[in-house]
């Protein structure tokens, strides 16, 4: 590498124009091989306070930071932050300039180089801050050093350098890398960072990146032509993530169907149990209505697929969704017009009640699988349809018993060796034939139903 200070005086030693001020001009008087420039080093610091020229202009700051660059012929250098404060003085024809002494070298680098042909001149531009915030002090007597590096003649260098996706799944990016015109070597980055280099016989090649994250990835690619430049591409965004499943749940509406819930960051296809239910757009629930295994505690297994991407894949399980209903068998026994019902579930449940020629009646809240409760002041000789109902603690699912038809029967009482016996009583009705009669007692002055 080789360095050259330029001195060249722009006509200022305070700005704040807030433009990109010419500060030196670099000749390459080589007549054949051009030059790269790596960096620049320029004095400068932060004015606190104003500047002013008699007739000239005035730049206000106020010895805060600020950012610059230099530009180079079109191309930008790294951008750094200036931040040693520069005081003021006054002159003795009423100006106020920068004590210059002040200032410090600051190195701005280019990455990669800029390249100067030869036998050309590169202008060299500095970023000026805005007056009234802040204002550089530019020492341009201590010149703008060069650092440079003469670069032998080389082949030339391929251009039109393209790279495209082909094709990726969730740990892989499939790249084709293509050049307008012959090269020699290529070399691929991921995120940044080399990841493959491949020889090249023309203007393609080809590859795959394996192993790499579920994320989004950048690639990019840049090739040479033999002893030439590389020469940087385009670069593509990968989006390799796996589409994320949240608060998955089926929620039994029956002993045969269910809602099923989730939501996902990503436009998706969905299944369970592998069999296609449909898509639905990224954070959207689809609540959508499936089929269970019938009265059963099972598990399921629910599988997410990217619309953009079907390759990309996720599932999860789905466990312990319980579709079971109640089982309740009934038994009653009557005496007289009262009947005395038991009603046993399968499981705990809440919620009872029962029905009485379709009249609702609530029974005691509670969890428990089984309940006695009494029906009394019933009718003699009239057949009741009578249904237990119960939720299952468990499920959420409602279950009911086979009808039962309870009847009380009017009947007496006979005493028979020490044993007391009932008995149905009939009359004959020559139009209905014999009917049960209901027997009534005289008992403490009023007729009593007889049981």
């Amino acid at each position: 590498m080789a360095q050259i200070t330029i001195t060249y005086n722009p006509g200022f030693s305070y700005n704040g124009t807030n433009k990109e001020e010419t500060i030196a001009t670099f000749d390459n008087s080589n007549r054949s091989e051009r030059v790269e420039i790596s960096s620049v080093s320029v004095y400068m610091g932060s004015i606190n306070g104003r500047c002013y020229w008699p007739g000239g202009s005035t730049s206000t700051g106020n010895g805060g930071p600020f950012q610059t660059y230099v530009l180079i012929n079109g191309t930008k250098s790294e951008i750094i932050t200036v931040n040693n404060v520069v005081n003021t003085y006054n002159t003795s024809n009423g100006g106020t300039l920068p004590y210059l002494d002040q200032t410090r070298s600051y190195t701005l680098t280019f990455n990669p180089a800029v390249s100067v042909p030869a036998r050309s001149i590169a202008t060299i531009k500095l970023k000026m801050p805005r007056s009234g915030g802040q204002s550089m002090a530019y020492n341009w007597r201590n010149g703008v050093t060069v650092t440079y590096t003469v670069i032998p003649n080389i082949a030339p260098s391929p251009t039109n350098v393209t790279i495209s996706c082909t094709g990726f799944t969730s740990n892989s990016i499939n790249w084709k890398v293509t050049t307008g015109s012959t090269a020699t070597d290529c070399r691929v980055y991921l995120d940044n960072s080399l990841h493959t280099t491949k020889g090249m016989s023309g203007t393609s090649v080809f590859g795959t990146m394996s192993s790499v994250k579920s994320t989004t990835h950048t690639i990019r690619a840049e090739c040479k032509n033999s002893n030439s430049n590389w020469v940087g591409s385009n670069t593509v965004v990968v989006d390799c993530t796996i589409p994320p499943i949240y608060n998955a749940k089926i929620s039994p509406n029956s002993s045969t169907t269910g809602t099923l819930s989730f939501t996902s960051s990503y436009n998706v296809q969905y299944y369970l149990d592998n069999n296609y239910l449909g898509t639905v757009n990224r954070n959207t629930n689809p609540n959508k209505s499936v089929s269970l295994k019938n009265n059963s505690l099972s598990n399921y297994t629910l599988k997410i697929a990217r619309t953009d991407n079907t390759a990309i894949t996720n599932s999860t399980t789905i466990s312990n969704v319980d579709s079971r209903v109640p089982r309740i068998t009934v038994s009653y026994n009557i005496i007289g017009t009262t009947c005395t019902v038991t009603a046993t579930a399968d499981s705990t449940c809440n919620n009872w009640y029962y029905t009485l020629d379709g009249v609702r009646y609530n029974l005691p809240s509670g969890s428990r699988s089984s309940i006695t409760f009494t029906i009394e002041n019933m009718i003699v000789n009239h057949t009741y349809k009578l249904i237990v109902y119960a939720t299952r603690t468990s499920s959420g699912l409602q279950g009911s018993s086979t009808p039962v038809y309870p009847e009380p029967k009017g009947c007496i009482r006979i005493f028979d060796g020490g044993n007391s016996k009932a008995a149905s009583v009939y009359i004959w009705i020559p139009s209905r034939g014999w009917v049960a009669a209901i027997p009534y007692v005289w008992d403490d002055g009023e007729w009593k139903m007889g049981t």
